[in-house]
């Protein structure tokens, strides 16, 4: 009786370590990307439904906040969007299809939804880039590279999830 209760607990905690060590190397990477997305950025370029609405914006600014609330580009100077809404909640995934897929969770219409991001150094004008793009949104939104709180090793990390392939990206591409 004694051993077959000592081979039932070892096997118990064989499944529990296996269990463990697999739930930490499938969920290892999130922190990092959390982190890095996390901060100030600057949308440069903002399209929605294949329209430059850059022109609409009140300030060309986005926050994403670790508690996974964000603060999202005010529209205000076009009338046919009259979006009031600029707070919403944000959750990032990893997906087979979308490598990282940002939902944001708002009532403002522009930004709602499910969107790939694609991150990228621009090394000439120091500045660590994020596209977000979606159906009917595109937005091209830099970081400083040098002052935004991420390691080279960071960056290169999110550069290799998101498939941005740096030599391969078209160097006149805005």
């Amino acid at each position: 009786m004694g051993k077959l209760s000592l081979s039932k607990y070892t096997f118990k905690n064989t499944v529990l370590i296996i269990s463990l060590v697999v739930f930490t190397l499938f969920n290892s990477c999130k922190p990092v990307i959390k982190k890095s997305i996390s901060g100030k950025w600057v949308v440069e370029t903002i399209a929605y439904n294949n329209v430059l609405i850059n022109e609409c914006l009140l300030l060309n600014l986005m926050t994403f906040d670790r508690n996974k609330t964000c603060e999202l580009p005010i529209v205000a100077f076009c009338p046919e969007y009259d979006i009031v809404t600029s707070n919403g909640n944000w959750i990032l995934q990893e997906t087979d299809s979308i490598p990282l897929m940002l939902t944001i969770d708002t009532d403002n219409r522009i930004f709602s939804g499910n969107h790939r991001l694609i991150f990228y150094r621009d090394e000439k004008a120091n500045l660590f880039r994020m596209e977000v793009i979606s159906d009917s949104l595109y937005m091209l939104c830099n970081k400083n590279l040098y002052n935004n709180g991420l390691s080279q090793d960071i960056m290169n990390y999110l550069v290799k999830v998101s498939h941005r392939d740096e030599e391969t990206w078209p160097k006149n591409r805005q």
